[in-house]
């Protein structure tokens, strides 16, 4: 029976309207596509524009400097000097280059650079898996922008480098976190993470945090079954982290300064007090991390830690495991924290940055998108408040790469080089206490003797 001409044309309709549904969907997604693609060129260009600046080893790159040209690789092993610690795999790529490349800042920034590079990528796989929409974007500009997340992509120390590692091992391991594994899956993954622990401290927290979470969300049985098809590579990851602690972490913190230093930056314990200044501690520690190593500018960081809270409020009730997944991580640093064995501040917890990231871009994107009445009142001044989030450090950052002297501190080579040419028969120099060590390293590049200065 043939249809009347009025319910062709609603048929007809209805399919129009599908097909334009299906464009705008498409076109959004292709839209957000590529407002991250163009972040992701942006932060590639802001860490090789950095890189390129060639500013001067500061004060705490150039003590890791001293030692990677004074000792030889079976030492670098051991306690270094000048209060410092790295990763020995780290230290020994970083002496490779050093060798082969020569004794100067390109040769030596070059493996954090390219690390910084391969993070950008990660990040937006990281990014792509755990989020969608317009908080994709959001997430990459953040990470392409944020100041020390670029400036750790080109320093002589292990932080950047920590970050990239920290991301891979969360994309890989999610990856396998379900699966029962052959031989050669157990194989890659105890090699992969008995090298990343040689390579980056903080590592054993993402091996860690991954796999617990992906034993502890299965069944009983499942549980058991994962465990025992795991166990070689735990095994392996197990005696890889032992030997280090034995070789490289026992020695060093026996360096009562470095010890010090990093005391009076975990919780205190008071048995009269002990719940309050713990949660005190905690929070505190979590408000810093808005401040460093995230470092909003201005006075965002109150503004960073609302669109946490909103956040994660948008994960738990989203997907409860997806949340717990990327905090366990971050979870198991606190408990180290707690027990006094790895301090939760500053560049030292670098690598929990993507995880945080992923939050806030996720708190940014609800809070632009569901502000309705009674408070639509409010949609235009929060919306500028949490727009500021991501377009002020894109400015920032696009001005440090249209001037990149923005990105010098402690440039003290072109006052070597100054006094240097300078010099007269006679002539003596006085170095501060805190310039010494980059006199150390400087000096005998411009021809200086250690009796020219005091």
């Amino acid at each position: 029976m043939q249809q009347p001409p009025q319910q062709d044309q609603v048929i007809l309709f209805e399919k129009t309207y599908s097909a334009n549904q299906r464009n705008t969907s498409f076109n959004f997604e292709r839209w957000c596509n590529r407002i991250s693609i163009g972040f992701i060129i942006f932060g590639i260009i802001a860490r090789l524009v950095q890189y390129a600046s060639n500013h001067s080893l500061w004060y705490d790159e150039v003590k890791l400097v001293l030692n990677l040209q004074d000792r030889n690789y079976f030492e670098l092993l051991g306690r270094l000097s000048g209060n410092q610690a790295a990763p020995p795999l780290f230290l020994w790529i970083e002496k490779l280059s050093m060798q082969l490349l020569g004794n100067n800042e390109y040769a030596l920034r070059l493996f954090p650079l390219i690390a910084g590079i391969v993070s950008v990528f990660l990040f937006f796989r990281l990014a792509r898996r755990f989020v969608s929409g317009v908080t994709v974007p959001i997430a990459i500009a953040l990470f392409a922008c944020l100041r020390y997340l670029v400036s750790y992509s080109s320093e002589v120390k292990q932080y950047g480098l920590d970050l990239t590692i920290a991301i891979a091992l969360f994309l890989i391991l999610h990856t396998h976190q379900k699966s029962i594994l052959n031989w050669q899956q157990k194989l890659f993954l105890s090699l992969l993470g008995s090298f990343s622990i040689w390579l980056s401290y903080p590592s054993i927290f993402i091996l860690g945090g991954a796999e617990l979470f992906g034993l502890c969300v299965r069944s009983w049985r499942r549980f058991m079954r994962l465990w025992l098809n795991r166990l070689p590579i735990y095994s392996l990851w197990l005696i890889s982290f032992l030997a280090l602690y034995w070789v490289n972490i026992q020695p060093t913190r026996a360096g009562e300064v470095l010890v010090d230093l990093w005391s009076h930056q975990y919780p205190e314990f008071n048995s009269d007090v002990f719940w309050s200044l713990d949660v005190i501690w905690g929070l505190d520690a979590i408000g810093r991390f808005f401040h460093r190593p995230l470092a909003f500018p201005g006075n965002l960081d109150g503004v960073a830690i609302a669109a946490f809270i909103v956040g994660l409020i948008s994960f738990y009730r989203r997907d409860r495991l997806m949340l717990l997944g990327l905090k366990l991580p971050m979870i198991l640093t606190f408990v180290a924290a707690y027990l006094h064995q790895y301090p939760f501040r500053g560049r030292l917890v670098l690598f929990l940055a993507p995880f945080f990231i992923l939050v806030i871009a996720e708190g940014i994107a609800v809070s632009l998108k569901y502000l309705k009445p009674p408070y639509r009142y409010l949609k235009i001044p929060v919306a500028l408040l949490f727009i500021s989030l991501v377009v002020l450090p894109t400015l920032q950052m696009g001005h440090r790469v249209i001037q990149p002297r923005l990105f010098y501190f402690e440039h003290s080579r072109p006052v070597i080089q100054h006094i240097r040419t300078e010099w007269q028969p006679g002539d003596g120099l006085l170095v501060f206490h805190d310039a010494r060590r980059q006199f150390l390293y400087y000096a005998p590049k411009f021809g200086f003797q250690p009796e020219d200065a005091v």
